[in-house]
This record gives structure tokens, sequence and C-alpha cells, in this order.
């Protein structure tokens, strides 16, 4: 017999489903005769933005009761997953965030660990990445109960795959107040997110970094917190330059005289935030560009890598990346011994021409680079030239790719440009700890500098 549950938590209605069937073992449940003893999952809230946490309750159950929990998401055709193994309580209750996993994808308490510790199912191709490109529509996270402690991925659990109850979570980058626009002024490529409440807001320009294309989900969240934001494409996207060999710094001046003079836009300043290759480009635009007022480097070494870059007339130097010293890891490749030679006086970013505040992040088991070093000479150098406003954060266990939490961990997936798998590195769950003080530092630097947003209404 499956029951349809309503149940309401503030305004936000979520459907719970809960199962009793035959097959339920009696230590699982006291009894299937009655709907109050079926067990249930309870979310609180049910339709959430990515960067906050999720309660997730489950209630009918027998006390000492073992328990699986599965998560599972699907977009565009790739599916995620991950599960956890807990002991229900003396109520006969399991929290997952006061209760520990004893086993699965994760151990500990973690209110998260069942979204942030999902990787690709089984079966689907290798070098696989869980990044939204549809931020308009929510990732919808189905939840299920298991009885005992399985491994549901194993062949041979598949006589207790059955949940015994399941509900849905939908989870947004994009907040119901935010509109996005997609930008076509003059040379300009990318998409703008701006809170529909009336404004101004504070300006911010979000860029990426050698995947090309047009990355939205880290621009909508940001507005999704108060701010206007420019998602920039700068190559490999409609009728940009193909590849990075033709990039012009000029194309990142015109953003940003565009997006400050913005109306929705609150007069005095932008902001910049990038990762990667994007973070060499955003402190290049601290350096060059008065328009820019605090600037986010996450992830991007203290030079620039591989490309040269054009300015008008003038060259900007790059190390070369020395492919003979590419290392195959578990992952895919580590790229950090490629740019030991080269690195000088002549092509260190000139930090300390940057007048905005700065605020860096790197993640110490970052194998795309050092990150100690470049970390060392950017503080070497703001230090030498009396620079005092930055903030550089180092993390431990942490790797390449520091997003907004709480999406999946990704050490390694497919990138073109390499046309291999590449490793990113990182401790899963030392990683999202990073994440969760990056995404919060972030938010309060720009709040800082660039003037108070108005909250999300979710």
């Amino acid at each position: 017999m499956i029951q349809k549950i309503i149940s309401v938590f503030g305004k936000q209605h979520i459907q719970l489903y809960s199962f009793c069937t035959n097959a339920t073992p009696k230590a699982f449940v006291s009894s299937c005769k009655h709907t109050t003893n079926v067990p249930k999952i309870h979310v609180v809230p049910g339709r959430v933005m990515m960067d906050k946490k999720v309660e997730l309750q489950i209630k009918g159950l027998k006390s000492g009761a073992a328990v699986t929990v599965k998560s599972f998401l699907e977009e565009k055709g790739m599916k995620f997953g991950a599960y956890a193994h807990f002991i229900a309580n003396s109520k006969g209750e399991v929290n997952t965030a006061t209760l520990p996993s004893l086993g699965g994808s994760y151990k500990g308490t973690n209110a998260m660990g069942l979204y942030w510790s999902m990787i690709p199912e089984p079966g689907q191709r290798d070098g696989l990445r869980l990044m939204k490109k549809d931020v308009t529509t929510p990732y919808n996270v189905h939840i299920s109960l298991l009885s005992g402690h399985i491994d549901p991925y194993s062949p041979n659990s598949g006589k207790v795959k059955v949940p015994v109850a399941e509900t849905n979570i939908e989870r947004l980058y994009m907040a119901d107040n935010v509109e996005r626009i997609p930008v076509r002024e003059g040379a300009l490529r990318g998409a703008l997110f701006v809170p529909k409440d009336p404004g101004p807001y504070p300006g911010v320009i979000d860029l990426f970094g050698t995947s090309g294309g047009l990355i939205e989900h880290r621009a909508a969240l940001l507005a999704s917190r108060g701010f206007v934001v420019l998602a920039l494409a700068y190559f490999a996207y409609e009728d940009l330059p193909e590849t990075l060999m033709d990039i012009d710094l000029t194309y990142f001046e015109e953003a940003a005289e565009w997006l400050s003079h913005h109306p929705s836009v609150t007069p005095g300043g932008i902001g910049v935030i990038g990762t990667s290759k994007g973070a060499e480009i955003a402190l290049l635009m601290g350096i060059h560009f008065p328009q820019v007022k605090a600037v986010v480097n996450v992830s991007g070494p203290a030079y620039l890598t591989t490309f040269h870059l054009k300015f008008g007339d003038a060259i900007l130097p790059a190390v070369h990346r020395d492919t003979s010293r590419i290392i195959m890891k578990e992952h895919g490749i580590s790229i950090k011994e490629c740019y030991q030679e080269g690195i000088n006086e002549d092509v260190f970013f000139k930090v300390e021409k940057v007048e905005a505040p700065l605020l860096l992040f790197f993640g110490k088991e970052d194998p795309t680079f050092d990150v100690t070093q470049s970390a060392k000479m950017i503080s070497d150098r703001l230090q030498s030239y009396g620079h005092k406003d930055y903030e550089i954060h180092v993390y431990d266990g942490a790797g390449h790719l520091i997003e907004p939490p709480y999406a999946p961990h990704c050490k390694g997936s497919y990138h073109k440009l390499f046309g291999t798998n590449m490793a990113w590195g990182g401790d899963a769950q030392a990683h999202i700890k990073a994440e969760v003080h990056h995404w919060k530092r972030t938010l309060e630097f720009f709040r800082k500098h660039l003037s108070a947003p108005l909250p999300s209404r979710l």
C-alpha cells in the first residue's frame, strides 16, 4: 500500500510518500496498520537555494532500526547519487543533521552529506561533472529510505531496493525574484541576472576558466543574494573567439564600463569574481580598470598561464606550460609541475597596483598549479608595497574547484582543452568546509565593499 501524505511547512507544500509493504521487516517499523506508524520523510524546506542547508528527518521507525538513506538526481541525462547508513534513535527517528552516517558515501554527522558526496552512478561514461546548465530550473533531488544497511549499487542488493518512503527536494541556483537577461551588447556576450525588486544593487562580473562557453550558476546564486551579476563569456561561445589565443583585455574593460553604468547597478564601481583562468583575468581587471572596486580570486595563480593576453597593442606575457611534465593521477592529469620554468618578475601580476580590496582563495590540494608558491608571491608583493586591504585563504584538503556549497564534490572531469580527464583534487569533507567558508566570506566581502544588498526571499 502506498500512502501519499501532504505536509505543510510554513507556506511551502511538500509531498511526502510513505510505503508500507509486506516486504517491510518487522524490526524496521512497529506496525503497518496505522499511518502514524508508517515511516515518513520530512524535508524542511522542500524548496531551497543551493547554498542553504536542508533538514531531513525520518519518523515512524522502530528504535535502533538500521536504515539506508539514498539521494539521487538526473540532469541532462547524467545520473548522480549518494547513500548513507543510520541507526534510528530511541524515538524511532533519524535526523541527518544530528545523527552520524555510519557508512556509505560519507561518514560522520553532516546535514548536507547526501548532497556534496554525490558521485556519478554506475554505468555512465567516465569524467562526468555535475554543473547546472539551465539555472532557471531547479535540481530535483529524490530521497528514498531503504531498510537495513545496504549498498544500493551492489548487484546483491536487488531484493531490498524497494523504498520504504520517498520524497523530492528542489534545489535552486536562481531565486524566483531574479530575472535572467541574455546579453548581446556591442562585443559582449553573456547573461545578466537582476533581482526583480526595485534597486539599484551592487554589480559583479563573474568569470570562469578554460572550459569556455557561458557558465551561469554562481552568477544566478549571487543575484539571488542581492547583486546584479553579469555572467560573462569570453571564448568558445556564439561569435566570440574560439580559443584563448585571441583574447583581448579590452573586452573585459568594455564589460566593466557597461555594467558599472547599468541602471540597475549601484553607482561607484563594481566587483569581479573569477575562478582559475577567470581569476587571472579578475586580477588584471583590478590592476588596470578603475571601475573595479572589489576583486575575488578563486584558485587563480600569481601569473598568466599558457596563453598570452592582448591589451590593445600590448602583449601581457604568460608562463609557458611544459606538457612533458604532465602527471597522470587517479582522477585525471595533473599540470601542477608544468609551470616550473619561466616564472620570474616579468610575468608576476603587479598586484600592488590593485587599488581595490582583494580576497583570494586557494586549495592546498589543487593539482593545477603550485598554490603555496602563488599565495606567497602575492602576499609578499602586497606586503612589500604596503597594500593592507587583502585576505588570502589557503585551505588544507581543498582542491581546485572551490564553488558555492553544496554541490557534489568533483575530483576529476573531462576537459576539452586537454582532451582527457583533468584532476581537480581535494578531500570531499575538507573541500566542502572550504566552500562553505569561502562563500560566506565572498558575500560578506562584496556587501562590505560594494554596499549592502537586499536579502533573497528564499
